[in-house]
């Protein structure tokens, strides 16, 4: 651990514990309301502490955490697996090796599921495979390694939707594998942090596992009705405004004046790509250094 490091200072009104490496989160947020800033603040918070995660990416906006966006700050040292600026391409078979990787190696990883290095799009039933492998490789490896790492699942509700149409049977078998790795995850040493854009269409199974939920502006009435069943099973309903989460105190996390405010998340050091598509990378890479390279990831 880093000397003098205390904690994740996710607002400067909220600093979390190290150990909620290892704890589930729900963000919930409309388009441009703040989840990939987020996203971008626990990823440096996580990584100032010299604590692994991996980034499951079906946008392929996340490679810019590699970066800095001026030519004096470097970025994040991680290694991006598959997408356009992939430092080892993968492809859609490779989901369970992909997971060997992120288990034995001791470097934080953002793993694109958005495209294949000449740009073609991988299609949606590729990228549910694909995690549906990840998903239950990284249990299985985990239990024999536990060594600490924050899955975090960008558009979670892709992967671990409400409702699955009739007949698909790898949606709901990628379900599944997240619903177990949430739900036993902390046993292997695995924290797991759900982002999506409609809190209506994540898996309530799965959500109501989490130990606190992050809440930016959510529009559609579906939507705030989720946020507000979250609510509902943490904290009585007369206090939804003004108390703190129990669960979350129980476990020594800090107090917040407001839980529907919540704190303010201070802003990202600046990376590119982060929200946008982009295909510059202005500021210098941070890529680790890497025991095993290989020229691609199949299976």
């Amino acid at each position: 651990m880093s000397k003098g490091r205390r904690g994740l200072k996710i607002a400067d009104t909220l600093t979390l514990p190290l150990d909620a490496q290892t704890s589930t989160f729900v963000v919930y947020g409309a388009r441009g309301m703040g989840k990939t800033n987020f996203l971008a603040v626990f990823a440096e918070e996580l990584a100032r502490n010299e604590l692994r995660f991996s980034v499951l990416d079906p946008v392929g906006v996340s490679w810019g955490l590699q970066h800095g966006a001026s030519k004096e700050r470097p970025g994040l040292p991680v290694l991006i697996l598959g997408g356009l600026h992939a430092d080892i391409p993968i492809e859609p078979t490779a989901g369970a090796v992909v997971a060997d990787l992120v288990t034995d190696e001791s470097v934080s990883t953002v793993v694109d599921v958005s495209r294949y290095a000449t740009g073609k799009m991988w299609s949606r039933e590729e990228k549910i495979r694909f995690a549906a492998d990840y998903a239950t490789r990284l249990f299985e490896r985990q239990g024999e390694q536990r060594v600490p790492l924050m899955q975090i699942v960008d558009e979670a509700g892709q992967f671990i939707p409400q409702q699955f149409p009739k007949g698909a049977v790898d949606i709901a078998r990628c379900a599944g594998a997240f619903e177990h790795l949430v739900e036993l995850g902390r046993n292997v040493a695995v924290g797991v942090t759900l982002v999506t854009q409609r809190s209506a269409r994540l898996n309530k199974s799965v959500s109501e596992l989490a130990d606190c939920m992050i809440a930016f502006r959510t529009v559609g009435p579906h939507s705030i009705d989720a946020v507000m069943a979250w609510l509902g099973e943490h904290i009585e309903k007369g206090r939804h405004n003004a108390a703190p989460c129990r669960r979350a105190q129980a476990r020594g996390w800090p107090r917040t004046r407001r839980l529907s405010g919540l704190a303010a998340v201070r802003r990202a050091r600046p990376h590119p790509s982060l929200g946008l598509v982009e295909y510059v990378a202005p500021g210098p890479c941070a890529r680790p250094a890497v025991l095993r390279r290989r020229p691609m990831i199949t299976s």
